[in-house]
């Protein structure tokens, strides 16, 4: 089955008090260079074939010069560490301004690990900032996304395993290395700041998404798929949902050979899922939770579901119908938005969630083609296995 697995957890989960999101990373965010609310996409047809009200998709294929989400989150990260370095917040208008107010603090040099679109979003922001940046990327990572970091000015260091060992290894690095700041975006115990900054700074897509809708539709989103990796979009979504709209149900989507989150809320603690993660929805091969973002996930997410590759595979296809560039993980959530919509074996599981004709539901196409050597594969095969390495 396409939906590999699908669990609704129990009803009575203890609640988990959340900080309200606040518009401020949006208004850093509109200062930045290039600047544009990305669009809310209607995707009529889809919505007519499966049965659905309104599905709106929010495209992130570009934003701020880059063909994913990711810089929303580590933007506001190492903005909100640098100020906290300089000891206040500078007045600026132009990234000229504030590279001169950061160029006073000690020498800077941003480490993470990446599965692609996060270390190439820190490189970026590093070499705006004045800063400099090391990405630790896994064994066997598309040859696309590594000379995509290098051409931010990333210095590249390969791991020999997985993502989840290129974390271990980041941290490591940095706390080895002098003069390195560590920017992950999954947390364990003891070290949760960064990710949370980097969940707030995810605020700015709900932010659009709330004044895009309220132009050109009276009815509130009912149901919204979110895609899952260690867990820090899902937390941004669960924190604006429950905060303004606690009746919308937010359902997390991973690819089933790294399923993390799902194993984790089915034991009701963390699980690793242990590697290889080969998914082609590469920016969700992870295998361990974010220490930070579970409690969220836990007390907030509606449901959880794991897809197979195909499923991805066919959501690309049918968004490039609809004249949309978008990679595998970018189109998770409309492939499992079309999976659980479109079979009729999910009865029970539609009526829990109070899923029909009256639903309107928001997919997040987290990213466009960055590997296109695998992108024109989904495009010209209506399936695909897990890859290989």
């Amino acid at each position: 089955m396409p939906i590999e697995r699908f669990f609704l957890p129990p009803a009575n989960r203890t609640a988990v008090e959340l900080a309200p999101p606040n518009r401020r990373p949006l208004e850093f965010h509109r200062r930045m260079p290039g600047y544009v609310a990305t669009p809310l996409v209607a995707l009529d047809g889809l919505a007519t074939s499966l049965g659905a009200r309104r599905i709106w998709g929010k495209n992130e294929t570009s934003r701020l010069g880059l063909p994913s989400f990711k810089v929303l989150g580590a933007s506001w990260a190492i903005y909100s560490v640098a100020i906290e370095r300089l000891g206040r917040e500078p007045e600026w208008q132009t990234i000229s301004q504030l590279r001169e107010a950061f160029a006073t603090l000690d020498p800077i040099t941003l480490v993470t690990a990446t599965d692609g679109n996060h270390g190439r979003a820190v490189a970026h922001i590093a070499k705006s900032f004045g800063f400099r940046a090391e990405v630790l990327v896994q064994q066997g990572m598309a040859k696309a996304r590594i000379d995509a970091l290098r051409a931010e000015g990333a210095h590249v260091i390969q791991v020999d395993g997985s993502y989840d060992d290129a974390v271990d290894e980041s941290a490591a690095h940095a706390e080895k290395e002098g003069g390195r700041v560590l920017l992950s975006d999954t947390s364990w115990e003891g070290n949760t700041k960064v990710c949370d900054l980097i969940v707030r700074g995810y605020s700015t897509m709900f932010f659009e998404i709330e004044d895009a809708i309220s132009e050109v539709d009276s009815e509130p989103i009912d149901i919204v798929f979110v895609q899952m990796g260690v867990g820090s979009l899902a937390a941004a979504a669960v924190a604006h949902y429950g905060a303004f709209h606690p009746r919308t149900k937010v359902i997390g989507v991973e690819p089933d050979s790294a399923a993390c989150l799902f194993e984790s809320a089915k034991a009701g603690k963390i699980v690793k899922v242990p590697g290889p993660h080969l998914s082609v929805m590469a920016g969700l091969n992870c295998g361990l939770a974010s220490f930070a973002t579970w409690p969220m996930l836990q007390a907030g997410l509606s449901a959880y579901l794991t897809l197979d590759d195909a499923s991805a595979v066919r959501a690309v296809r049918a968004l490039s119908k609809s004249g949309l560039a978008v990679g595998e993980t970018g189109a998770s959530g409309i492939a499992a938005a079309m999976e659980l919509l479109g079979d009729e074996a999910r009865t029970l599981e539609k009526e829990s969630l109070g899923i029909g004709e009256h639903s309107n539901v928001l997919v997040l196409l987290t990213e466009g083609p960055t590997d296109p050597a695998s992108y024109g594969e989904a495009l010209s095969r209506p399936t695909v296995g897990p890859k290989s390495g």
